[in-house]
């Protein structure tokens, strides 16, 4: 499946006003409010279970599905009745109901008491959110001894022992909220306080989070570290005001390397774990735009937002009750992580906090600005987590406004790691691919240690058919036109390794690779292209093996050109009816190379190429020179003059 290119809106109009979020707000509510059954303090959405427990599962199908309709209650005093189709007081009446059965330890519906390192933290977060945005809907309302209850439930929170990540923020917000609500203790402040020591140690540079004992850089950057860092500041910031004033600079810092990664479409780029959660992260943009920080137009702040948030609208992201899926543009459970589960997805509302803001705001009133997608900008070095971030030229991808421009982007990859027991939870190859890119996607194996072949150098021995990857990345260099990288193909206790220092340049479409392989024991090495999904049958686009390789389907086509050192071509394919690994859909091909090598030290390079829309291989080969310098000529005539070997 390729993702749909039909304007978010009703393809008439070039903006959304504050109403029209909240419609989305509204869709997206509609399926839940038909789910509503009295005496329950949950949702019954079909979806798989997480490993967290049924317990835990219960409380998320309530508590993340309560933020956006504490989003789109909180929308009704600024839209107008007659255009709706929910009706508000039921909707808030059956939360505040599920709110105090779930927070009753003498109720069948009790959501249970919350132990250490548990996954009610994370949602009685979204709670105090969704209690503090709609307060004259979900709070106010309530009896004091059902505060009073509510209170101590959340009450358990306190020395919580919890993940050392983005978790920390869980913890520090329900104190705040409690403190705010007349609950507090002595001791909350104290807490509060060494919480955000905790996570101030995990920014690296230019607004960039590390997330703590993950040891990774992706979305979660916005989906937490600065969405919940302003949410903070603007809420609680008064009790600390100089830390208000730290993070909303590392939020300045951060937002514009943040909007490069978004599509002319409006799709972020498919990396890092959670995708489920799709539009979470442009959450980030109107807290941004309400606490005054300009390094980002509030018109293209709206603009990504809209653009972002129709993307995935746009698309059947919805299941069998028509609520929100596991999957990016369709339902694709093979995106779940361990931790997902039927409710999860219902956390892109967060993506939807531009309606805690004024119609009036400057975020809605200010004149549209292209995106950067939209221009035909520079590579941008994004040095804290070793990330290259540039537009794709001469790929159009059916900007929904119609306007001109590159369209895809794509995020090259030369500091991407994990912990170790993150890769053994998630996949290392969530972080560790050399690219990933928007329109392209990538492959997802059914088990995490299982290593995917498209996007990456993998290894493996010549009598074994485990392949190994990279897990950790030293970024050697970066700048707009090359970059280069330190890193192993290996595991804990499997005997083997092998070197490699990569290095990458690109060219519209294409990527030119040169690698250093150091091999400690015999080895195969191989290179893998970017994959497409949505074909059976796949079509050879060059039958020249060694030299180069490749598939096509209706939409995409991929290949792989072997440069140097390659001794094998093979195109590795799934049928449609095998089990879906694609982010697009089922069925995919992966154009790659291979070698059989001895102890030593080998060179190798190669061309990957992916296109859409008709783009043709521009069919990269090395031409002959007396010159010291990498040179590629195309197939319709273009020089590639890359620089010394």
């Amino acid at each position: 499946m390729t993702p749909s290119t039909e304007s978010p809106a009703a393809a008439t109009t070039e903006t959304w006003t504050y109403a029209d979020f909240a419609a989305k707000a509204e869709q997206l509510l509609a399926p839940l409010a038909s789910l509503m059954q009295p005496g329950e303090s949950h949702l019954p959405i079909e979806g798989p279970p997480s490993d967290h427990g049924e317990a835990a599962d219960r409380f998320e199908a309530f508590a993340r599905p309560m933020l956006l309709a504490a989003l789109w209650l909180h929308s009704n005093q600024h839209t107008s009745a007659e255009h709706r189709t929910l009706d508000p007081g039921p909707i808030a009446d059956w939360f505040r109901d599920g709110l105090v059965l779930g927070t009753d330890p003498g109720s069948d519906k009790f959501w249970g008491v919350l132990p250490s390192f548990h996954q009610f933290a994370v949602e009685m977060a979204i709670l105090v959110m969704a209690l503090d945005i709609a307060e004259d809907h979900l709070w106010t309302p309530l009896a004091e001894d059902e505060k009073r209850q509510v209170a101590d439930w959340l009450g358990q929170i306190r020395g919580h022992a919890g993940h050392h990540n983005n978790h920390l923020f869980f913890d520090l917000l329900v104190l705040e909220f409690l403190g705010d609500q007349g609950f507090g203790t002595p001791e909350d402040r104290p807490c509060i306080d060494w919480l955000f020591v905790e996570l101030e140690t995990m920014h690296r540079k230019d607004g960039w989070f590390i997330d703590g004992t993950n040891e990774n850089y992706d979305h979660y950057n916005a989906y937490a570290f600065h969405i919940y860092g302003l949410y903070w500041a603007r809420r609680y910031g008064h009790a600390n005001p100089s830390r208000a004033d730290r993070w909303k600079q590392w939020a300045a810092r951060f937002i514009p390397d943040y909007a490069r990664f978004f599509s002319a479409r409006g799709e972020p780029v498919p990396f890092g774990r959670s995708l489920t959660y799709r539009f979470n992260g442009v959450g980030v943009f109107p807290l941004a735009a309400d606490l005054g920080i300009d390094t980002l137009d509030p018109g293209v702040m709206r603009r990504l937002c809209r653009r972002c948030i129709g993307f995935f609208t746009a698309n059947d992201t919805g299941q069998s009750q028509g609520c929100m899926s596991i999957g990016w543009t369709d339902e694709f459970q093979g995106l779940a992580e361990p931790y997902s589960c039927a409710g999860s997805p219902y956390w892109a509302a967060k993506g939807l906090l531009m309606l805690t803001l004024d119609p009036d705001h400057p975020f809605f009133t200010a004149p549209e600005q292209p995106i950067p997608s939209e221009t035909d900008a520079e590579p941008v070095v994004i040095a804290a987590p070793g990330y290259v971030v540039r537009n794709i030229t001469g790929q159009t991808a059916g900007d929904p406004d119609n306007a001109s421009g590159p369209g895809d982007v794509e995020l090259i990859n030369a500091g991407g790691w994990s912990s170790f027991s993150a890769a053994q939870r998630f996949g290392q190859w969530k972080w560790g691919r050399i690219a990933f890119r928007t329109g392209v996607g990538s492959l997802y194996p059914e088990s995490p240690d299982i290593i995917p072949p498209d996007a990456g150098l993998t290894a493996r021995r010549p009598d074994s058919d485990r392949w190994f990857g990279r897990h950790k990345t030293i970024p050697i260099h970066a700048d707009e036109s090359h970059l280069a990288a330190a890193y192993t193909l290996s595991v804990p206790k499997s005997g083997f390794n092998v070197g490699v220092v990569t290095r990458v340049w690109w060219n519209g479409a294409a990527l030119f690779q040169v690698h250093k392989v150091q091999a400690y024991q015999p080895t195969v090495i191989r290179s893998g292209g970017f994959a497409i999904s949505g074909s059976s049958e796949p079509l050879n686009l060059i039958v020249h093996p060694p030299q180069a390789v490749g598939a096509s389907n209706a939409k995409q086509s991929t290949s792989i050109r072997a440069i140097a050192g390659w001794t094998r071509s093979a195109l590795l394919t799934e049928s449609t009816d095998d089990r879906r690994a694609h982010l697009y859909g089922p069925g995919s091909a992966v154009p790659s190379l291979e070698a059989e090598i001895g102890i030593g030290v080998h060179h190798f390079a190669e061309v990957l190429w992916t296109g859409r829309d008709g783009n043709d291989d521009p069919g990269w080969h090395p031409l002959e020179t007396d010159s010291q310098d990498w040179v590629l000529k195309s197939t319709n005539g273009e020089v590639w003059d890359i620089g010394p070997r």
